[in-house]
């Protein structure tokens, strides 16, 4: 499961599907660290074990990945914000939450940090149903709705395709102060719109490849065992992660509560994650499917290697000059 910040509005339309389809779920100023020992990239050439790496790099959610998402978030409301301004356009920013801990365990990849955590907060999940600027934009006249609609994302016929590995036709619109915040932040719109979908398309393969994967689930059965043992009847980390994110979404959930009970699942799953190797099946399993992947794919995944690293740049740097959401 590829968790990431997801930049709102995010307008992407399925315009026709020929297959199986993937769906979308103030500034530090300290550098935007990567994946521990991760292999740089050259973007001249084609080199199958360095695009590999880059694949699996895309491929897995970490607290690295997480956090240039939330870099991203913010540096493209802020500069949406500013356009829309420019503009004589109000745009509600909304939060982002709390920066992700660089120590953070994920479904992938084993946290660093003591005590353990998901990097799961109040101020992360608990916001209203319904964003500021969504209701903002509902109480304007029809007329000054789309005014402000095409502002905001571009006129209707601005529009670009590409298709996904499973055959997914998808439409992006490319205009607007929307449009404008991404060719800042990943070069084109079509990037961006390759960075948010395209990974997220190849892993509903990778799903299949790791059910299919005998060390994977006999791993996977003795971290549940582990677990059960411990008082935690869950059927998987990503379930672990998602408990503690519906208990920080519930109403009238403390601060202490979410930490204790984080602190300790977090912390069975990662006595029972060493003594299982799950993570470790996982990563080894990963990079037997990604040498089945086919060139078209490899480069594609190399590519939005390569623009993560740019974005996560631009966007630290765009954070600097944006006021407003320091």
């Amino acid at each position: 499961m590829r968790r990431r910040l997801i930049s709102a509005p995010a307008r992407f339309t399925l315009i026709f599907m020929l297959a199986s389809a993937a769906t979308v779920s103030g500034c530090s100023q300290q550098p935007v660290p990567g994946p521990a020992g991760q292999t740089r990239i050259r973007s001249a050439g084609f080199d199958a074990s360095v695009a590999r790496a880059a694949a699996r790099s895309v491929l897995t959610t970490s607290a690295a990945s997480l956090r240039r998402g939330w870099y991203t978030l913010r540096a493209e409301q802020g500069l949406v914000a500013r356009c829309m301004k420019d503009l004589g356009l109000r745009y509600i920013t909304s939060s982002a939450g709390p920066e992700p801990s660089a120590g953070a365990t994920t479904d992938d990849v084993a946290g660093s940090s003591h005590p353990a955590t998901y990097g799961v907060s109040l101020a992360g999940t608990q916001r209203a149903a319904e964003p500021a600027e969504d209701r903002y934009v509902a109480g304007l006249s029809p007329s000054r709705r789309a005014r402000y609609t095409e502002a905001l994302n571009g006129s209707p016929h601005a529009v670009g395709t590409f298709i996904l590995p499973g055959g997914a036709v998808v439409g992006y619109e490319t205009g607007g102060c929307l449009g404008a915040a991404r060719r800042v932040l990943f070069g084109t719109v079509r990037m961006q719109a390759l960075d948010a979908l395209y990974p997220q398309d190849v892993h509903l393969r990778f799903d299949a490849f790791l059910a299919s994967s005998r060390a994977y689930v006999s791993a996977l059965h003795a971290w549940q065992k582990c677990m059960t043992a411990a008082g935690w009847n869950l059927a998987s980390p990503q379930a672990a992660i998602q408990a503690i994110e519906a208990l920080a979404a519930k109403k009238g959930t403390s601060r202490s509560e979410l930490r204790t009970r984080q602190t300790r699942t977090a912390g069975a799953d990662a006595v029972c994650n060493a003594r299982s190797g799950l993570r470790t099946r996982m990563a080894d399993t990963l990079a037997e499917f990604v040498r089945q992947l086919p060139h078209p794919e490899l480069l594609q995944l190399q590519r939005i290697y390569l623009s993560d690293q740019k974005e996560a740049r631009n966007a630290v740097r765009d954070l600097s000059r944006l006021p407003m959401i320091r």
